[in-house]
């Protein structure tokens, strides 16, 4: 790289940077070591861009999911994953997910920092092909909104892995980011989780949670449009340290290996399977019927 170009103002650095998706930020930090601490630099921007929203100490709110082992999804993890200039929404609210043990933890540092609960509810569950919390509690402070998601496991991320599209099974912890469907999600494509299509009444709450995303420039796929001529793969499972999946380690992006010990002290577990199921779409048999699954290790 040449001298001129190092020369460049981190704020021009950063306009550029927001022209790209993660997966595209990633492979440019691989080209040197600038790239890899200027990358690095953008993406603790980005997080801390995000925090900042909801916590007066953007820091703060990591330390607390870390703390918890809690996580961030929805909206808000998949807004980290989009190109910042080219992305002509921002998320509303902040999704926290949390185990049950972790809750009361959690609520009373919300409550240090200004929010106070306003529901305890069910209304998310037009999200999920079959709901893995057993509680949603929603806090504000003044127009800031945080909702808690309180998982029916003793991992966080359990409910994530039952959300209506592939689009939103992504979170981030307090040092990572993990996108469980690059290949898909990157590209704005998604597929419609096969158990939500199957077992969701299609009333107006559940087709407004798909045209919230379809709105924001996202496209849904058939099966056969992800794999074409190959094997069908919804009944392939999935790991959460596999290869398929895309983990950023903020501190040590791009070289950053994820381990199944890295995994337990992100999340208090060593690692999750999930399967979306549904009907192959290589045959017409209701036998070929693969029923929808996750599961969450806790130890070897």
């Amino acid at each position: 790289m040449s001298d001129l170009t190092r020369l460049l103002p981190v704020e021009l650095w950063y306009h550029i940077l927001g022209y790209l998706h993660l997966g595209q930020i990633i492979h440019f930090s691989t080209t040197c070591k600038f790239h890899s601490k200027l990358v690095r630099r953008y993406i603790l921007y980005r997080r801390r861009h995000l925090a900042a929203r909801f916590f007066h100490d953007a820091d703060k709110l990591f330390r607390l999911l870390y703390a918890c082992q809690a996580v961030i999804s929805s909206s808000s993890a998949l807004y980290l994953l989009r190109p910042l200039l080219a992305t002509s929404w921002s998320p509303n609210d902040l999704d926290i997910y949390v185990s049950e043990s972790n809750l009361q933890l959690l609520l009373a540092a919300l409550a240090i920092e200004g929010y106070h609960e306003v529901r305890t509810s069910f209304a998310r569950i037009k999200h999920y092909s079959r709901p893995g919390f057993h509680s949603v509690i929603t806090l504000m402070r003044s127009r800031q909104s945080i909702e808690v998601i309180v998982s029916t496991s003793s991992s966080a991320i359990f409910p994530i892995y039952r959300f209506h599209s592939t689009l939103l099974m992504n979170f981030l912890t307090h040092d990572s980011l993990c996108c469980s469907y690059p290949h898909l999600t990157l590209r704005g494509l998604s597929l419609i989780h096969p158990f939500f299509a199957h077992n969701t009444i299609l009333n107006r709450a559940s087709i407004d949670a798909l045209l919230k995303y379809h709105c924001r420039g996202f496209t849904y796929l058939t099966c056969y449009h992800v794999h074409r001529h190959l094997p069908c793969f919804k009944h392939l499972i999935h790991k959460l340290n596999d290869s398929s999946s895309m983990w950023v380690v903020t501190k040590l992006a791009p070289f950053a290996p994820h381990t199944r010990m890295d995994t337990y002290t992100r999340l208090g577990i060593v690692n999750a399977r999930w399967c979306l199921g549904g009907e192959l779409c290589t045959t017409d048999s209701f036998s070929n019927f693969t029923k929808s699954s996750v599961q969450i290790h806790l130890d070897s």
